[in-house]
């Protein structure tokens, strides 16, 4: 009877060396991922930019949104999850029904922030505003043309590299 003799599988030494190192930078790698903190990783507010600057912004936008009837504007200013978008889209979409426009006229009294995060603000805002109606012939339609001092509190979220508007509350009227 005749014996066989095991095969051997040779490789060289600079071979067997490299394939130990991608095994061991993939292990690496791979704990590296699985282990480090995310919250690291997601983006800042901007420094240079305040709270209640960016307020001012995405307020002047709301407003922009309503004047125009522009639903595409709602992603600009409001969270993605916020409970004011399904309002807006409604409000927007009754003036366009309605072929009428909104003219908002506001003067802000004072603006506070009551509470600030890196991801969450809340602020109170106390406003002078009248809303007038307008229909596409020109012709003020409002039904109540009164000017009212507002105050609101408005929650600001940080998401997606910058601050948006979450929710509000009407205070009083």
């Amino acid at each position: 009877m005749g014996t066989t003799e095991p095969s051997k599988i040779t490789t060289s030494p600079w071979k067997a060396f490299a394939l130990v190192l991608a095994f061991a930078a993939a292990a690496i790698t791979t704990i590296y991922l699985t282990t480090r903190p995310t919250e690291s990783l997601e983006p800042r507010p901007a420094p240079e930019e305040t709270v209640q600057e960016a307020f001012a912004r995405l307020d002047r936008l709301r407003e922009r949104a309503y004047e125009t009837r522009d639903i595409s504007l709602l992603d600009d200013f409001l969270a993605a999850n916020s409970p004011l978008r399904e309002r807006a889209r409604e409000e927007i979409g009754r003036m366009r029904r309605d072929q009428v426009y909104v003219q908002i006229s506001s003067e802000q009294q004072s603006l506070a922030v009551t509470e600030s995060g890196d991801r969450v603000a809340t602020l109170e805002q106390v406003v002078i505003q009248e809303l007038r109606f307008i229909n596409e012939e020109g012709e003020d339609v409002t039904s109540e043309g009164e000017v009212s001092e507002r105050t609101i509190v408005w929650e600001l979220i940080f998401e997606g590299g910058r601050w948006l508007i979450n929710d509000s509350n009407l205070v009083s009227d």
